[in-house]
């Protein structure tokens, strides 16, 4: 809650409880201990919260913060096709999915981290990060979808080992609604591609 807020109160001009937030999380936020985390609930929440936090105020030690939790979730993206596991271990070093999806990340898992990797490729000039975030893009155009589905549509489902759909469920809610987002965010004007693809 206190990275996700640090935009809030920068923006809200309250800079006392702005810094007194980003020093304590300087001094004390790290990571490695925490498992069972969800890949994307972090990069959207934490990454992303530290990454705002610094283009707001330009505070070196929050980038750091960002640099050191995404050095630690790239792991997350060792799978056979490049797709990430949505649930790490930093500590154990693993990498998986829940059993209800069988095996299976949801595409809003692992088509929802690539503005946040972006970022951080650009902030830190580590190129890692873009690189593992629009790898799954490329992957996701290029990829055949099942001839039942309206184009520009993708089933909830897909797996990081053979980075093929295992359903063909449609849904515009959860499990798939931040793919979409991102593929307008990732769009340049005039142009129908994800920059950088």
């Amino acid at each position: 809650t206190m990275v996700d807020s640090l935009d809030t109160l920068f923006i809200l001009g309250l800079e006392d409880e702005f810094s007194r937030a980003a020093s304590w999380l300087g001094e004390h936020l790290r990571f490695g201990e925490q498992e069972g985390i969800n890949l994307f609930e972090v990069t959207i929440r934490v990454l992303g919260g530290l990454l705002s936090a610094f283009e707001l105020s330009h505070d070196a030690q929050l980038l750091q913060r960002a640099d050191e939790l995404a050095s630690q979730l790239l792991f997350a993206f060792n799978s056979p096709s490049g797709l990430p596991y949505g649930t790490v271990g930093l500590r154990t070093r693993t990498a998986t999915n829940p059993a209800w999806a069988k095996g299976a990340s949801t595409v809003a898992e692992v088509a929802s981290l690539q503005l946040e990797f972006r970022a951080l490729s650009r902030h830190t000039g580590n190129p890692a990060y873009e690189a593992v975030a629009q790898r799954v893009m490329a992957h996701l155009r290029d990829m055949p979808r099942p001839t039942s589905l309206p184009a520009g549509l993708y089933p909830t489902l897909i797996s990081p080992v053979t980075g093929e759909f295992v359903n063909a469920d449609v849904t515009l809610g959860a499990r798939a609604d931040s793919l979409y987002e991102y593929l307008l965010k990732q769009c340049r004007p005039g142009t129908r591609k994800p920059q950088n693809e």
